[in-house]
């Protein structure tokens, strides 16, 4: 077990070197390689005996090779052949070690963990789970290609992975980088794993205040039995938080002063339901932020120069009113004639996503309002080469820039709750924030129930694959091989939807629960709005509103 955890160490603080070299911090980078020099030559000396002759010869050769290109300051090459030729060689005699002594990898820590765990109720509930434990066909801990352990989660559906079959680590680190956020200290994590990305964000910031929540008892056995947990469990800044699924709502409701960090195969293999889904909702939100970031800072920054008015200068335009939402779900094709028929809407403001804009005005339909929040530039499709209009644009203020620039009409610009610089901004100038929830649709149903409109209809909100269709004016299917699951539909029967679009509709079913003074229709043969008036049918709209 020696030799094995020596050549992953080793492994470790080569892969470490390389990362110090290639950012051209050279300082670190030679602390770096003197660590690996050092376990290199003690490796040499202790276990000559064991390690093939060939090895040995490789191994010698490579480290001087890159001794002269650190005597040369020749840091670009000494990066390479650190990466290319002293990696892939220890990583090879390490998988031949495992491959040779397949018990080698595996090292009891359960007593030594146990010891350093401050919660005595929680010690005793993982040292019974150990000796009664037997979810094997279920869990299962297997050797990554670095030495180091990563557990695999098994059922009849499906299969995934909790950490890099790889390199757990280096994954760790990726996920801490990604996630810290420079003016913010202190985070919840929900799912502890074997605990990488955990110690990883404990080393990424000494300022760092981290809480894990765990509900899965039979990880956080596996993970005590199998890792050295002991830099999580000394550190003063690390908390664990066990508790069952039923109290899992309240733990997570606690640290609202922390940032929530999703661990998602622990979300994965949360049992479905409620809170699975509000996790899950959460998740793509903020996953959806954060990859998107830089096209929200380049947006805002163009977006703002362009000095439109606010979206509050419309509001007297809503209040009181009614107000036809069109989103391009694909029962919306159902709805042309109603929606080309002047007397239907005469006296009611129309806003559509921008998806369905060049579609509806190929149909006699001229919308009051375009609505758009997406930051990619392939958002411009929607906009280019449309004549002026008497349609205006309400664009979030980091929808893409490209497309905001081209549209020909008059814009309002909005501000969302959750991007910092809109927060900013917003409260500057004392106007409205408003939750985006993920979705055109959703930011639409937001603005129209904080403008006071006295009802809003909806049309072609399926939130569903209608028609086995993904939109409208489209005669392309959804693939069969999609993972869809079954909702309510609005005619009772049942039909096909996403995850992503399940979680818009109970986000949008959330929002309207309590709002007591609007009226909300949807017309669609999709999936079933709760808190709606669902028709399936225009003929069974109200005309009276």
């Amino acid at each position: 077990m020696k030799f094995t955890k020596e050549l992953s160490l080793i492994i470790y603080d080569i892969k470490d070197t390389v990362d110090f070299l290639r950012i051209q911090d050279f300082f670190h980078g030679q602390i770096c390689f003197k660590r690996v020099i050092g376990k290199i030559n003690a490796l040499l000396m202790s276990y000559d005996k064991i390690i093939p002759d060939q090895y040995i010869i490789n191994i010698s050769q490579y480290l001087k090779d890159i001794l002269n290109t650190q005597e040369n300051e020749d840091y670009i090459l000494m990066a390479d052949l650190l990466e290319v030729q002293m990696l892939p060689c220890i990583e090879e005699l390490l998988q031949i070690t495992i491959i040779n002594d397949s018990n080698s990898i595996f090292e009891n820590y359960l007593e030594s963990n146990l010891k350093l765990l401050n919660d005595n109720k929680l010690a005793e509930l993982i040292s019974q789970n150990a000796k009664n434990f037997h979810n094997y066909n279920i869990y299962s801990v297997e050797a990554a290609n670095t030495g180091v352990y990563t557990l695999k989660y098994n059922n009849e559906s499906t299969s995934f992975y909790y950490h890099s079959n790889y390199d757990p680590v280096s994954e760790g680190n990726k996920l801490a980088s990604y996630y810290s956020k420079a003016n913010s200290h202190k985070y919840v994590i929900f799912g502890f794993g074997f605990g990488y990305h955990v110690l990883s964000m404990l080393e990424y910031d000494r300022r760092f205040e981290i809480s894990v929540i765990e509900n899965n008892i039979d990880v956080l056995t596996l993970a005590f039995l199998y890792c050295d947990l002991s830099k999580i469990l000394l550190n003063k800044r690390f908390k664990l938080i066990w508790c069952d699924t039923g109290s899992l709502d309240k733990a997570l409701s606690v640290n609202n002063d922390h940032i929530l960090l999703i661990h998602y195969p622990s979300l994965a293999a949360l049992e479905a339901g409620r809170l699975k889904d509000l996790l899950k909702n959460y998740f793509i939100n903020t996953s959806s932020m954060m990859c998107q970031k830089k096209y929200l800072d380049w947006n805002f920054y163009y977006n703002m120069k362009l000095n439109d008015q606010p979206i509050d200068n419309i509001k007297s335009l809503l209040q009181g009113k009614t107000a036809i939402y069109i989103a391009g779900g694909p029962s919306l094709e159902y709805s042309l004639n109603y929606l080309q028929n002047s007397d239907n809407i005469k006296d009611k403001i129309i806003i559509c996503a921008s998806t369905v804009y060049r579609n509806l005005i190929a149909n006699n339909i001229i919308p009051d309002f375009v609505i758009m929040i997406d930051g990619q530039d392939t958002m411009i499709n929607h906009i280019k080469d449309i004549p002026w209009t008497k349609a205006s644009l309400i664009y979030m203020c980091t929808a893409s820039s490209m497309a905001v620039h081209a549209f020909a009409g008059t814009r309002y610009i909005c501000f969302q709750k959750g991007y910092n610089d809109a927060e900013k901004y917003a409260l500057q100038n004392s106007l409205t924030l408003f939750e985006t929830g993920g979705s055109v649709s959703t930011t639409a149903i937001d603005i129209l129930i904080r403008f006071g409109c006295r009802t809003i209809i909806t049309f072609g909100l399926d939130l569903a694959y209608t028609d086995g269709k993904h939109h409208s004016f489209t005669s392309a299917s959804i693939d069969s091989n999609n993972r869809l699951i079954a909702v309510k539909g609005v005619d009772q029967n049942t039909v096909y939807t996403t995850n992503v679009l399940n979680i818009y509709r109970m986000w949008i079913e959330k929002r309207i629960e309590n709002v007591r003074d609007i009226s909300f229709i949807n017309v669609s043969k999709g999936a079933y709005i709760k808190g709606m008036r669902n028709v399936n049918d225009t003929m069974y709209i109200d005309h009276s509103n």
